[in-house]
């Protein structure tokens, strides 16, 4: 006898080469954004265009990236993560070979910040998402190593980046960005689907009448297979065209792009909240940290190295937290809201330490704590949620992301102009880490009560009938 299909996943194998594929797509979608703050001053100079239009550039980048995360995770519904991922990767290659061509810097707008953007939105998200459906028990563990490439990637591109310019020129640049690009696609093509979902495929194909030698009669009929005991003859309904809504396929892709129904949980809502106020902050202290920097009296040189610090913390910083989370005597969600936590002191205390030392010192903490809540994401989602929703959760966190930095980094700026100095906006972003940390812990506390009074109204439906 064969062995009997599971629909749990298999906790390793071929999920670690997944993990492998996940660091490398990571690291370089997330290392593309860090090399756009070294090309931002060969563009200023190459455009003579003045820094906010030059801005524009990197700033439709990231917003462009985040916001069709979810595209990509709809699409991985209907073709799979390896297709999905793939093209993303050559769509990247193609917007950033184009933008070595750029003769104005509205070019890039398009090229990077649009093409080249929108094949990292295809990349990033999903390979989480096929990570968690590789594994259940190591999830954590799996994703801090996954993960892991987003630090890489800082640091390599950070210490890299302005090498390769002074080298080969931002067009020469740009052309090698584009080769490397190419990298997700290979990486991409790791993304074979998991056993127990190639089994379940099968067994769809079989429940549509393939092996029975049934096929549709033409690609515009729906047919639906109602599943029969064994011995008994399958029935077959057929809708036509005719009969199914227009925007039917229009809707039921929006809804694989986003779980509507989490929205009417409050669990939800505060895992919204939480991500919200990680984003502001997230959002005044990347751009601007080494801005303040040079505020402090570092030099230019020390100042550019506080990057690649926080992206060496990162790198071992998040196996260690995906490590933490699971553990079986903690919660993840404890490590997550602690991180968030840690981070709200840090970058108030980093206010009042001006020395090198002291900013590397905080620089550190906050990319171990940074790596860590983003890498115990998934996992959270997953034990409030399900594994199913692990895609849908890391959309929401990196478009609130995009909203958050489109919104606050320009915002961090303003006040630095109007008071000479980021006091304010790192208090403020002191303060949205811990709206971010209360909201955490609060999330146990309403799903518990949420699940008392679901067992109270089942009691009752069971008593009254």
């Amino acid at each position: 006898m064969g062995k009997r299909a599971t629909s749990e996943p298999p906790d390793g194998g071929w999920g670690w080469l997944i993990v492998v594929g996940a660091f490398i797509n990571l690291g370089l979608c997330t290392g593309t954004l860090f090399a756009l703050g070294v090309l931002y001053v060969a563009f200023l100079d190459a455009f003579g265009e003045s820094k906010a239009v030059t801005a524009w550039a990197s700033g439709i980048y990231s917003f462009v990236s985040v916001m069709f995360s979810s595209v990509g995770v709809g699409l991985c519904k209907k073709f799979g993560h390896r297709a999905v991922v793939m093209t993303g990767g050559v769509i990247s290659f193609v917007g950033f070979f184009l933008s070595a061509f750029a003769t104005n810097i509205y070019y890039l707008y398009v090229t990077i910040g649009i093409i080249a953007a929108f094949g990292h939105s295809l990349s990033a998200v999903t390979a989480v998402d096929l990570v968690g459906k590789y594994f259940k028990k190591k999830l954590s563990v799996a994703l801090g190593f996954a993960m892991a490439g987003a630090g890489a990637g800082q640091c390599i591109i950070a210490l890299s980046g302005s090498l390769l310019q002074d080298i080969y020129g931002w067009r020469g640049m740009l052309l090698i960005l584009s080769a490397i690009m190419l990298h997700i696609t290979f990486a991409g093509a790791l993304f074979r689907p998991p056993p127990h979902m190639i089994t379940h495929q099968k067994l769809t194909n079989k429940g549509l009448g393939e092996e029975a030698g049934q096929k549709p009669n033409n690609a515009e009929e729906m047919k639906t297979f109602i599943e029969q005991p064994a011995g008994e003859t399958q029935k077959v309904v057929t809708v036509s065209e005719e009969k199914t809504p227009r925007c039917q396929g229009l809707r039921e892709f929006l809804h694989t792009v986003h779980d509507f129904q989490l929205f009417k949980d409050p669990v939800f809502i505060l895992f919204i909240m939480t991500s919200l106020g990680q984003n502001i902050a997230f959002g005044i202290i990347i751009p601007h940290w080494v801005k303040r920097a040079r505020d402090f009296g570092i030099g230019n040189t020390y100042g550019a190295l506080l990057p690649a610090i926080m992206g060496i913390s990162q790198l071992f910083g998040r196996p260690v937290c995906g490590a933490l989370g699971n553990l079986r005597l903690s919660k993840a969600y404890i490590w997550y809201g602690l991180a968030t936590g840690v981070a709200a002191i840090t970058t108030v205390a980093s206010i009042y330490l001006p020395s090198y030392a002291a900013q590397a010192t905080c620089i550190i903490v906050l990319g171990i704590c940074i790596g860590g809540y983003t890498t115990l994401i998934p996992v959270v989602v997953a034990s409030f949620f399900g594994r199913s929703k692990i895609g849908y959760g890391m959309a929401a966190h990196v478009q609130m992301m995009g909203i958050a930095i489109m919104c606050t980094s320009p915002l961090a700026g303003w006040m630095r102009d109007e008071h000479g100095d980021y006091v304010i906006a790192f208090w403020i972003a002191g303060g949205a880490f811990m709206f971010g940390c209360l909201a955490t812990f609060l999330m146990p506390i309403v799903w518990k009560r949420r699940k008392i009074k679901q067992a109270k109204q089942n009691n009752g439906h069971v008593a009254t009938s």
